[in-house]
């Protein structure tokens, strides 16, 4: 670990010329210093003209490429493991942003065990909230294999850096999903701060938000299947039962997300989630 570098922050960017500035400026608010962001171009861009030069004279900044073009989430996330050099390790998406404390709270909540995650916050281009990953006000804890496959808001923990191993699994969709059940069958526990310290956009350009989001899940889902049926993703027999069955079910979500989508009731999956949510029973 390089000196005074507690936390690496990876940032894979593929077109994000309009949302970058925001999610470095929340990572340079964080109320501590011991950290480094690594932002990975994913589209062969140069990403410093389009955050604020006073930031670029912050050493702890980072920019490299995937060595890839559209490689994936994934894959840019891993080329910048490869150099990161904190004892952990945090993933924030390039429309996104975290909470000034979002890295010290998670550093504690991860300290016993090596991984934590926090109570996602959802929110449309205005910053009006959509949901949340879990109610609002729920007790901390830890959460199990069940509750993240029957999430439907991604979660991004604060890991230890030997948990992760080779890091992010090569998937281009729900690689977060696949990761999140690894790290908790590798930890045995996974801690839950029920505090909205993510902030997750929902952005139109995105991968979950195209017009074409259920069809590409719908794909997506169908390999994720087949390679737990072939042991795939290194689970162990209870970790792989339970994803199986949970992404069959999220497959059935999201096949009525198309349905509601093409009957004009919701145009994100995450608007989607979100009338479900204020549904009566």
């Amino acid at each position: 670990m390089a000196d005074g570098i507690s936390v690496s922050i990876i940032v894979a960017a593929y077109k994000a010329q309009a949302t970058l500035a925001a999610a470095v400026a929340s990572v340079l608010a964080q109320d501590r210093d011991d950290w480094e962001l690594i932002v990975v171009a994913d589209d062969g861009r140069d990403y410093r003209p389009f955050v604020p030069a006073a930031a670029l004279q912050d050493s702890r900044l980072c920019f490299m490429a995937s060595g890839g073009l559209a490689s994936g989430p994934a894959a840019a996330r891993n080329a910048g493991l490869a150099v990161a050099s904190g004892a952990f390790v945090a993933a924030l998406d390039a429309d996104d942003r975290f909470a000034p404390e979002r890295i010290g709270v998670l550093l504690a909540a991860a300290a016993p065990d090596g991984v934590a995650a926090d109570c996602v916050n959802v929110v449309d281009g205005t910053g009006a909230v959509l949901h949340h990953a879990f109610p609002p006000g729920t007790p901390d804890r830890a959460i199990d294999g069940g509750e993240i496959m029957a999430c439907g808001v991604p979660l991004h923990p604060l890991v230890r850096r030997d948990l992760l191993g080779q890091g992010w699994p090569d998937l281009r969709f729900a690689e977060d999903v696949v990761l999140n059940l690894q790290l908790l069958d590798r930890a045995g526990r996974y801690a839950m701060v029920m505090r909205p310290l993510y902030q997750y956009v929902v952005h139109p350009a995105s991968i979950c938000h195209r017009p074409d989001a259920a069809e590409v899940a719908d794909a997506a889902y169908d390999t994720i299947l087949g390679g737990l049926a072939e042991g795939a993703f290194g689970l162990s027999p209870e970790a792989t039962r339970q994803a199986l069955a949970g992404f069959r079910a999220k497959q059935e979500t999201n096949r009525a997300f198309a349905l509601a989508q093409a009957a004009g009731l919701a145009d994100t999956f995450q608007a989607f989630l979100a009338l479900r949510e204020h549904q009566p029973p």
